[in-house]
C-alpha cells in the first residue's frame, strides 16, 4: 500500500508540469514549455555498508521544463541512472578477499523546482521518485539478482546548481540523498547517495 501511494503521488508531482501549461501567469501570459534531453556522470555509493565503496556511473532520459515567472521554473525529468557501489573485502584476520559490485539502476522522476539567481544561474532542489529495473550483485565474477533483498522503489531528496545557456544548451550538478533502505534486513540505514553532473539541451 505505501509503494502504490508513493508511485501515484510520484505520477501526480510530474503532472503538475502538464497542468501548468493550461495555466497563465501573472502577467496574463502562458507559462513557456520546453521539451529537451540530459545526459551525465554518476558517483554513487549505499552508506554505511562497510565493505562497500563508491562507484562511477550514469545517467540519460529527458526533461520538460515550465517557466512559470522570470525567475521560477518546474522541471520534470524521466531518467535512466545507474546506482549502487563498488565491493571490496574489508582486511580482517581469517577472511577470504573479494570483489565486485552492487548494480541498483532505476527509472527516476526528479521534479526540481528552479530558482534563477541571474538570468542563467539557477539553484534547483525537489523530490526524485525511482523504481528500481536492475538489481543486481556480482562476487569475484558471479553475478546474480538481489531482487528479493532490496527495495524495488526508493524517495530521495536532490539539491543542486544549474547554468541554463542562451542557445538551449545547459549543465547541472546536484546530489541525491535516498530516504529509504536499499537493503531490507540490514540493521544499519542504508541509503543511496549520488553525486551527478549532466548536460542537457532544451528545444
Amino acid at each position: 500500500m505505501k509503494k502504490t501511494i508513493l508511485s501515484i503521488f510520484a505520477l501526480l508531482s510530474i503532472s503538475t508540469i502538464a497542468t501548468a501549461q493550461n495555466s497563465t501567469s501573472t502577467n496574463g501570459e502562458k507559462p513557456k514549455v520546453q521539451f529537451g534531453i540530459r545526459a551525465g556522470f554518476n558517483q554513487t555509493i549505499i552508506n554505511n555498508i562497510d565493505d562497500l565503496v563508491g562507484k562511477s556511473g550514469f545517467h540519460i532520459g529527458g526533461v520538460a521544463e515550465v517557466r512559470l515567472a522570470p525567475r521560477f521554473a518546474l522541471q520534470g525529468e524521466l531518467v535512466y541512472t545507474t546506482m549502487g557501489g563498488k565491493l571490496e573485502s574489508i582486511d580482517l584476520p581469517f577472511t577470504t578477499s573479494y570483489s565486485g559490485k552492487v548494480n541498483m539502476n532505476y527509472i527516476a522522476i526528479p521534479v526540481m523546482a528552479k530558482y534563477f539567481v541571474t538570468e542563467g544561474f539557477n539553484i534547483q532542489a525537489g523530490p526524485q521518485f525511482s523504481f528500481a529495473v536492475k538489481t543486481e550483485g556480482e562476487v569475484n565474477g558471479k553475478t546474480g539478482d538481489i531482487g528479493s533483498l532490496v527495495n524495488k522503489f526508493d524517495l530521495g531528496i536532490n539539491a543542486g546548481l544549474g547554468y541554463d545557456f542562451k542557445n538551449n544548451l545547459f549543465i547541472d550538478t546536484r546530489v541525491n540523498f535516498g530516504l529509504i533502505d536499499v537493503f531490507k534486513d540490514v540493521p544499519v540505514n542504508n541509503k543511496n547517495f549520488a553525486f551527478m553532473i549532466g548536460l542537457g539541451y532544451k528545444f
